[in-house]
């Protein structure tokens, strides 16, 4: 009977990764005996210091994987932040060894550091701007990244494909997936380093936001104070009346006050205050996107509710985006006597024409949330 000779085996590519942990290391073997024991020999390159890692193997295949325990690669002259070649030989079960296989070399780095900013576990809009930061203290940079974002089971909702890392562009991407209120959701982001390492960091969060509605509450009581049983309705919201400019003001419809034109706008001034807490809803249809400065604020205000004579207002403008001009966000500013509030709201997709665009704002103990998403009319 005809002896099989060991063939070379054929070392895979090497993703850079944590000497800490363990990694596992393939390698093809194809034709010849079946291996039974494989060695790798690794060298720190450029330099005299080398390890080999030696273990049993078997494979109902061609293809082969050994795994590198923790922390082999520690100890003197070793360690991460190291570029390492590495080969590796195979022996059949006489005990015979092969030739060794093709070099392949990779750099150790300490694992990165990657938290999921936004969202926290509770979101209180419909629409969602996922952020995340990296840290890696040997300067392993992105590669690339990419974010899914799913249902409570595990259905993918929306994918950003994946994107080029590049110094000038944040780590975010607002999902064009609108979100149900009370809603369970996880939010993945997957990052490849420039050593080939993937990351892949999840977050589940709850969706609980403002809903506004085109009806508003009526209290009903009996009068304490009249006979035959009065009653008496009561409603917590009150009508106020803007000035719009220029004047007299165009209408869309009979039901909208036109913006549209450069330099239009509206004033509330009378029948309200900015006292206390409060909650703000309104809805408007294609705003002039008045450009932002360096200092990242709108020229002018589309929206100016104060009080005159009184060091109290509300403003409100939509901006564009600075590097993406297809989204927008609502910033709100409020002076309440001695207090000044400034809301952002986060970026999100463009309306069309077909669609109105609603602002909620809350303020309640001095603090301030906003909620800005695209509404059908």
């Amino acid at each position: 009977m005809m002896q099989l000779a060991l063939v070379t085996p054929n070392l895979q590519p090497i993703a850079s990764f944590d000497v800490t942990e363990s990694k596992d290391i393939t390698f093809i073997s194809d034709g010849g005996d079946k291996p039974v024991k494989a060695i790798l020999n690794i060298n720190v390159q450029n330099q005299t210091y080398k390890k080999s890692y030696i273990t049993s193997v078997s494979s109902s295949t061609s293809e082969y994987t050994i795994t590198l325990p923790a922390n082999f690669l520690t100890g003197d002259n070793f360690g991460n932040k190291k570029t390492y070649e590495v080969t590796v030989s195979t022996y059949n079960y006489q005990g015979q060894i092969s030739e060794k296989s093709n070099v392949e070399i990779f750099t150790a780095y300490t694992t990165p550091e990657v938290v999921i900013v936004s969202p926290t576990t509770t979101h209180e809009s419909a629409t969602l701007t996922c952020t995340f930061t990296y840290f890696q203290k040997d300067g392993e940079e992105i590669n690339k990244y990419s974010f899914r974002l799913l249902n409570s089971i595990g259905t993918q909702l929306d994918y950003s494909n994946d994107i080029l890392y590049s110094q000038d562009k944040s780590l975010s991407y607002q999902f064009k997936t609108e979100l149900v209120n009370d809603g369970t959701y996880v939010v993945e982001v997957n990052i490849v380093t420039v050593g080939n390492t993937n990351i892949v960091k999840a977050k589940t969060f709850v969706a609980q936001y403002i809903q506004a509605y085109d009806y508003f509450p009526l209290i009903v009581d009996n009068s304490a104070t009249c006979e035959n049983g009065i009653v008496v309705v009561k409603s917590e919201l009150v009508l106020f009346e803007g000035e719009a400019y220029p004047s007299p003001p165009t209408y869309i419809n009979n039901d909208y006050v036109s913006l549209v034109e450069p330099g239009s706008y509206v004033i509330f001034d009378k029948g309200f205050e900015i006292n206390g807490d409060f909650a703000l809803i309104i809805k408007f249809n294609s705003p002039v996107l008045y450009p932002v400065n360096k200092y990242g604020d709108a020229e002018k205000s589309i929206i100016e509710m104060t009080k005159k004579n009184e060091a109290s207002y509300i403003i409100i403008n939509v901006e564009e985006g600075i590097s993406d001009t297809n989204k927008v966000r609502a910033e709100v500013c409020i002076k309440d006597g001695p207090f000044y509030y400034r809301v952002l709201s986060d970026y999100i997709n463009k309306a069309d024409s077909t669609k109105d665009y609603r602002i909620v704002l809350r303020k309640i103990d001095n603090l301030c949330d906003i909620s800005f998403e695209v509404v059908s009319k």
